[in-house]
């Protein structure tokens, strides 16, 4: 969401929250995920409901579950970076366009969570467009990954779960609802569900296909 909202409209169907690791913090987390009305499990025979148990964020560094409202992603560290007391000095509003506001990682931080990770599960074209952005700044190297391969594989593994438990149905309006609200953030002229943008992707479409010689 933070690329989203303050760079370009590129969605990944999930949202990310890196939270203060404390006993404390962690408690109001599981509750906070209980009201949502959360699921996650173990295993996918285990998966359901986090309402009820108590301390089961400290089992793994990240987390992956559903819940009716979308994708939710909980790392209590982040590959690339440092502690989350150290990046949350330089953290960054976030606005959205219903008003809401939320903090967010900066640029640099952005790049380096995403060059902390292996290359199969970085995001590319991310990772070009934020070093062309700070291609002025210098990056701090500094910061060394909390939990490097092992949360790659942790994070893999999740993902496999989560989408292997989650009711097709459930899933498809929880991603409908999610495209709704993405394109509610974007500026009237970059929104997708338009006359005149559907009408521009097909003029730019056809184009290609005609040079391509699909047509004619």
């Amino acid at each position: 969401m933070n690329f989203m909202l303050r760079h370009q409209p590129v969605l990944t169907f999930d949202i990310d929250f890196w939270i203060n690791d404390t006993h404390q913090n962690r408690n109001a987390c599981e509750r906070a995920l209980a009201e949502l009305g959360a699921q996650w499990g173990p295993t996918e025979s285990e998966w359901g409901p986090v309402e009820g148990r108590v301390g089961w964020l400290t089992l793994q560094g990240v987390f992956c579950l559903t819940s009716p409202y979308g994708s939710i992603n909980i790392f209590r560290s982040v590959s690339g970076l440092g502690s989350w007391q150290e990046s949350g000095k330089d953290a960054v509003p976030i606005h959205t366009a219903g008003g809401a506001t939320c903090w967010g990682i900066n640029d640099r931080d952005l790049l380096a969570c995403q060059t902390g990770l292996p290359v199969h599960l970085s995001k590319v074209n991310r990772v070009e467009y934020l070093t062309g952005y700070l291609v002025k700044e210098t990056m701090d190297d500094s910061k060394g990954p909390a939990i490097h391969e092992d949360l790659a594989e942790t994070l893999a593994r999740e993902e496999a779960k989560r989408n292997s438990v989650w009711d097709p149905v459930e899933r498809a309006r929880v991603l409908l609802a999610t495209l709704e609200w993405a394109e509610a953030q974007l500026r009237p002229e970059q929104r997708r569900n338009t006359k005149g943008s559907a009408l521009k992707r097909q003029a730019i479409l056809l184009e290609q296909m005609t040079k391509d010689g699909v047509f004619g």
